[in-house]
Protein backbone atom coordinates (compact mmCIF):
# COMPACT_ATOMS: atom_id res chain seq x y z
CA UNK A 1 0.00 0.00 0.00
CA UNK A 2 1.19 3.52 -0.78
CA UNK A 3 1.20 5.01 2.71
CA UNK A 4 1.29 8.64 1.56
CA UNK A 5 -2.24 8.69 0.17
CA UNK A 6 -3.51 5.21 1.00
CA UNK A 7 -3.46 3.62 -2.46
CA UNK A 8 -4.07 -0.11 -2.23
CA UNK A 9 -4.74 -1.05 -5.87
CA UNK A 10 -5.06 0.12 -9.48
CA UNK A 11 -7.83 -1.40 -11.62
CA UNK A 12 -7.33 -0.76 -15.35
CA UNK A 13 -10.12 -0.73 -17.92
CA UNK A 14 -9.51 -3.17 -20.80
CA UNK A 15 -7.34 -1.79 -23.64
CA UNK A 16 -7.24 1.63 -22.00
CA UNK A 17 -4.99 3.97 -20.08
CA UNK A 18 -7.86 4.67 -17.66
CA UNK A 19 -7.62 3.17 -14.19
CA UNK A 20 -9.47 3.37 -10.91
CA UNK A 21 -7.21 4.11 -7.97
CA UNK A 22 -8.59 2.23 -4.98
CA UNK A 23 -7.75 3.63 -1.54
CA UNK A 24 -7.84 2.19 1.96
CA UNK A 25 -10.88 4.30 2.90
CA UNK A 26 -12.85 3.35 -0.27
CA UNK A 27 -12.50 6.83 -1.79
CA UNK A 28 -11.74 5.69 -5.34
CA UNK A 29 -10.60 7.89 -8.22
CA UNK A 30 -10.84 7.22 -11.95
CA UNK A 31 -7.87 8.75 -13.71
CA UNK A 32 -6.00 8.44 -16.99
CA UNK A 33 -2.64 6.81 -16.29
CA UNK A 34 0.20 8.55 -18.07
CA UNK A 35 3.93 8.27 -18.43
CA UNK A 36 4.77 11.94 -17.83
CA UNK A 37 3.96 13.41 -14.44
CA UNK A 38 4.77 16.62 -12.61
CA UNK A 39 4.82 17.25 -8.90
CA UNK A 40 6.41 19.70 -6.50
CA UNK A 41 6.24 17.94 -3.16
CA UNK A 42 5.09 15.03 -1.06
CA UNK A 43 3.06 14.27 2.05
CA UNK A 44 4.67 13.42 5.37
CA UNK A 45 2.49 12.88 8.44
CA UNK A 46 -0.49 14.28 6.49
CA UNK A 47 1.36 17.56 5.85
CA UNK A 48 2.45 18.65 2.37
CA UNK A 49 6.21 19.19 2.03
CA UNK A 50 7.60 21.12 -0.95
CA UNK A 51 10.62 19.52 -2.65
CA UNK A 52 13.83 21.35 -1.81
CA UNK A 53 16.84 21.42 -4.16
CA UNK A 54 18.65 18.09 -4.23
CA UNK A 55 18.78 14.64 -5.82
CA UNK A 56 15.77 12.34 -5.39
CA UNK A 57 14.94 8.74 -6.25
CA UNK A 58 11.46 7.65 -7.30
CA UNK A 59 10.60 3.93 -7.07
CA UNK A 60 7.47 2.19 -8.34
CA UNK A 61 6.49 -1.46 -8.44
CA UNK A 62 3.51 -3.62 -9.25
CA UNK A 63 1.96 -6.83 -8.02
CA UNK A 64 3.84 -8.86 -10.68
CA UNK A 65 7.24 -7.83 -9.35
CA UNK A 66 8.08 -5.23 -12.01
CA UNK A 67 10.17 -2.39 -10.63
CA UNK A 68 10.94 1.05 -12.02
CA UNK A 69 13.56 3.40 -10.56
CA UNK A 70 14.11 6.98 -11.66
CA UNK A 71 16.52 9.59 -10.32
CA UNK A 72 15.88 13.31 -10.74
CA UNK A 73 17.37 16.60 -9.56
CA UNK A 74 15.47 19.59 -8.21
CA UNK A 75 17.42 22.79 -8.85
CA UNK A 76 15.11 25.51 -7.54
Amino acid sequence: MCKTIGIVDYVFQPSSNKAVIETFNSTNYQVPMQYHIAFDGYYQDQKFQTLTPGVYTLVGDDEWGHLSISHFTVTS
